[in-house]
């Protein structure tokens, strides 16, 4: 159950990002996900994967546009 609120810190950050209408740093963003919830037993490049793939999905642009 260590893996939810990871997923949930995630969804968050999307959101965020979408309505704040700005791109942001997805290594940035998983590094502190990371501090946030150690025990997810998940890599930064996973999560930076996910933030990527979550984000294209509701048309945020994550990368140099």
């Amino acid at each position: 159950m260590t893996i939810l609120p990871l997923a949930v810190g995630i969804a968050d950050a999307i959101l965020n990002a979408s309505r704040e209408d700005s791109r942001f740093d997805p290594a940035e963003v998983a590094n502190e996900l990371m501090r946030q919830h150690p025990s997810a037993n998940v890599s930064p490049d996973d999560i930076v994967s996910t933030l990527r793939e979550e984000g294209r999905s509701v048309g945020l642009c994550l990368e140099a546009c």
